[in-house]
């Protein structure tokens, strides 16, 4: 499940997964009455592989005023980037959506996780990281660069939960020792081995395994 907003939430675009409301208050209606109709599906598509996760971001290396967003799709063995465009309909045939594939990233081992954000504080992109299952990590940048990292826990051969932190610039997980460990993207990226951080900055110990990780920001 994503939220996708194609207009990046900046421009008078209308967004595919929400619904316009007015401020005058509304009668709570019966579930039973939300009858689906065909209409409410915008857009449907088959895609020749399975589907691992999905997420929606700045991906495209267009202009940074461009406030499009794209969908970056994990596949098994391959990460696909896609743009939804919506074409002017004719007479009363409506809008039509497409699925634009703009680019692929072939990957050598199998998928088991998606997460994405600005790495390293860049304004106006966001890069994508791929864990694989045997819990490495591959980082992919627009630009083509693309690097793959192991965290420094000597137990990390499964993969496990993993969430980018934006304000901070670090990557959140938790190993298969239940220890929730802290990594700044600067370390994990650093291209000189020598000059590479492999510990956290932090960790602790929640005891069990985690099935699932998120991130809420509760103060200023």
């Amino acid at each position: 499940l994503c939220i996708y907003q194609p207009s990046g939430g900046k421009t008078d675009l209308p967004d595919l997964d929400v619904e316009e409301s007015q401020q005058t208050e509304r009668p709570v209606e019966s579930p039973f009455e939300n009858v689906f109709q065909h209409s409410d599906v915008i857009l449907e598509v088959r895609l020749p592989l399975p589907v691992i996760g999905v997420t929606s971001g700045k991906f495209s290396t267009a202009s940074k005023s461009d406030p499009r967003l794209q969908l970056a799709i994990l596949h098994p063995l391959k990460l696909s980037i896609y743009q939804i465009v919506t074409i002017d309909g004719i007479a009363e045939h409506g809008d039509h959506t497409k699925l634009v594939p703009l680019y692929d990233h072939p990957l050598a081992k199998p998928a088991f996780s998606l997460c994405h954000g600005p790495f390293g504080g860049i304004k106006g992109r966001e890069f994508l990281c791929v864990q694989h299952i045997d819990g490495s990590l591959r980082f992919f940048e627009q630009d083509g660069i693309s690097f793959e990292r192991t965290l420094a826990s000597t137990d990390r051969h499964i993969p496990t939960p993993i969430h980018y932190l934006p304000r901070v610039d670090c990557f959140v997980t938790v190993a298969p020792s239940w220890v929730l460990e802290c990594y700044r993207y600067q370390d994990i990226s650093e291209a000189i081995e020598a000059l590479r951080r492999h510990d956290p900055i932090w960790s602790l110990c929640v005891g069990e395994y985690a099935l699932d990780l998120n991130v809420h920001q509760i103060s200023k």
